[in-house]
Parts: C-alpha cells; sequence; structure tokens
C-alpha cells in the first residue's frame, strides 16, 4: 500500500490526545472534588474531636459533683464522731464501721481530708466565743455572729461551721470554774420545743429529698452525655473511615498509569513517526526510533496494535469505574436502609 501514512499517525494522535484530554479532565475533577470531600470530613472530625472533648469534661465535672455528693452524705453518717473527736480521726476506721458505703478509701479522701481541716479550724474559731456568749447571744445568734464580719465562707465551710456551733451547744462544760455563770446556763438555753424539734425534722427530710432528686438528675444527666459520646465517637469513626478511604482511593494509581501508557503509544509515538520518510513504512530498515529493522507493514501492524490495546486499556478502566460507581452506589443504599451510611466513594 503506498501513499503518506502522516494522515493516519496525526488523526491517531489527534484521537489519543482527545480522549486523554476528556479522561485526564474527568480525573482532575474527580481530584479536586475528592479534595472538597476530605476538607468536609476533616472539619466534621475536628468538629466531632470538640464535641467530644467538651461532653467529656461536663462529664466529669457531674462525675465529681456526684462523688462530692456520695462522699458528703458517707461523711454526714459520721459526722457525730468526726466532731466528738475534733477531726482527729482516721478514714479508715470510719469505712471499716460503715456497712452501707459503697465508695472507696481514695474516692472519699479529698472530702474527708478537706472536711476535717474545717472541722480543726471551727473549733479554733468558734469554741472561745461560744464559752464566753450569754444566752441571749446564743438564742439569737448563728454561727456567722461567732465569725468576723469580713470572712467568707463557702458551702462546705459553712456547714461543717454550723455542725460544730451546735455541737459546741450541746456539748456539757467540762470546766469546772463556778464563775463561768453563762455556760452554767447553756443547757437550758439549747432545750428545744417539741414543735420546733419536729419541723427541724420536717426540714431535713424535705431537704434529704431534694439532694436525692438532685442525684437522679445528675445520673440522668450523665446518661444523656453517654449517649451523646457515643454518638460523636460513631460520627467522628465515620467521618475517620470515609477519610482514610479518600486518603488512599482505590482505581487513581490505574488511571494515571492508563492515561500514561496511551499517551505514549497514542500520542508520543504517533508523534515521533510522523517527520520519518513515507517510504520508510515501505521498506525493510533500521528506523532509529525502534532500534531494529522493520517491514513497512509491519511497522503499521504494530502501531496499529499498540494504539488499540492503550484503546482497549482504556475503555476497560471505564467499564471497570462504572461498575465500582454502581456497586458504592448500591451499598450505600443498603446502609442508609440498615442505618448505616458508611458509601465508599472513592472509585475514579
Amino acid at each position: 500500500m503506498s501513499g503518506d501514512p502522516n494522515w493516519l499517525l496525526s488523526t491517531a494522535a489527534q484521537s489519543a490526545a482527545a480522549i486523554v484530554g476528556l479522561i485526564g479532565a474527568f480525573l482532575i475533577n474527580r481530584l479536586i472534588a475528592m479534595a472538597s470531600a476530605r476538607a468536609s470530613l476533616e472539619r466534621s472530625v475536628t468538629s466531632a474531636e470538640n464535641q467530644l472533648k467538651q461532653l467529656r469534661a461536663r462529664d466529669d465535672d457531674l462525675k465529681a459533683t456526684l462523688l462530692r455528693k456520695d462522699s458528703w452524705e458517707f461523711l454526714e453518717r459520721h459526722m457525730s464522731e468526726i466532731l466528738r473527736l475534733r477531726g482527729e480521726v482516721a478514714l479508715a476506721d470510719i469505712i471499716q464501721k460503715d456497712r452501707v458505703n459503697q465508695l472507696s478509701e481514695e474516692e472519699i479522701r479529698p472530702l474527708f481530708v478537706e472536711v476535717t481541716a474545717i472541722v480543726k479550724a471551727a473549733f479554733v474559731d468558734l469554741e472561745e466565743p461560744v464559752r464566753n456568749a450569754d444566752d441571749r447571744a446564743l438564742m439569737d445568734g448563728g454561727v456567722m455572729n461567732f465569725l468576723d464580719e469580713g470572712r467568707r465562707l463557702s458551702a462546705t465551710q459553712h456547714s461543717v461551721y454550723s455542725l460544730v456551733f451546735e455541737h459546741l451547744l450541746k456539748q456539757p462544760e467540762e470546766d469546772d470554774d463556778a464563775d463561768s455563770t453563762p455556760w452554767l446556763h447553756r443547757p437550758l438555753t439549747y432545750i428545744r420545743p417539741p414543735a420546733f424539734v419536729a419541723a427541724e425534722r420536717q426540714v431535713d427530710a424535705m431537704e434529704r429529698l431534694a439532694e436525692e432528686q438532685d442525684r437522679r438528675q445528675i445520673r440522668r444527666d450523665r446518661e444523656d452525655l453517654q449517649f451523646r459520646m457515643a454518638a460523636a465517637r460513631i460520627e467522628m469513626k465515620r467521618s475517620q473511615d470515609e477519610l482514610t478511604a479518600l486518603a488512599t482511593p482505590s482505581g487513581v494509581w490505574g488511571a494515571v498509569g492508563v492515561l500514561i501508557y496511551f499517551a505514549i503509544v497514542g500520542v508520543l509515538l504517533p508523534m515521533a513517526l510522523i517527520p520519518l520518510d513515507e517510504n520508510a513504512f515501505h521498506t525493510s530498515a533500521t528506523h532509529p526510533l525502534l532500534g531494529r529493522s522493520l517491514s513497512g507493514p509491519t511497522m503499521r501492524l504494530l502501531l496499529y496494535c499498540l494504539f488499540l490495546s492503550g484503546l482497549l486499556l482504556v475503555i476497560s478502566y471505564f467499564v471497570w469505574a462504572v461498575k465500582a460507581a454502581i456497586a458504592n452506589i448500591s451499598l450505600a443504599s443498603v446502609e442508609e436502609e440498615t442505618g448505616g451510611r458508611t458509601p465508599n466513594d472513592s472509585a475514579i
């Protein structure tokens, strides 16, 4: 067959270049979309991590609050002994006596140390003023009357000081000094009518009920936080899995390899053969490009085979990509129907 083969080479090169350009544009578009999806997933992971951190901090606060309430309830059961010994009591001893305690010594110790220190300070601050006060001051006053006006007590300090104050009022006089007349009348001062005692017990019962309701609310809040933390962990795991899939997408390097191969055999090789003399495709000669002696028909056949192999490779990859996309869509539909959502959208 005679004639100029350049038309065939140029046509093949142009066709292959058009195909490579289209697929390359599609590949670049998909990579850009994946980069955008990756950025969105990274934001989702960061948001889930921050939310989980906030929920954990809130749960830790509620856990500490509940532990402090339980520890205080334990200490209240043994407060009479703590006051009788003026804070000089061993925690292990009172834990051993308590049959309903479910807390460990390590859990109770922080509040125990705090309370015993306050008890000791309260005896130092209150004992002498209470001892020297007259009956009227004891009847009309309270714990704050025996403290400096500028002193500010925390809730725990005020509670302990009040207990120490009442303990000192109930405590019998140990001093034999006959001149301490106000103290001799102290037991009569502390006598309370039955109605007052009943009202006080009712108030105590209401306070215990409110405290128990507060504990229940804290437990409900912790259960809600546990549920929200589990949901945040699931969302973060899903985003991390999708992010991992996007970080190593299947088929990207295959697509790059197919395009490179087709660009070589369909574009570069024909373009490189165009400058050859047309007789080179009709005679047997050693061609500098190929490095061996090939006849014209053999060279044309080789070019046809290489071009078709590249084209078939492109078509095969395209079919594989379509099947993978269909499989991903089907998998996503099944997982959404079953409550999950982890489609693998990484096929290019």
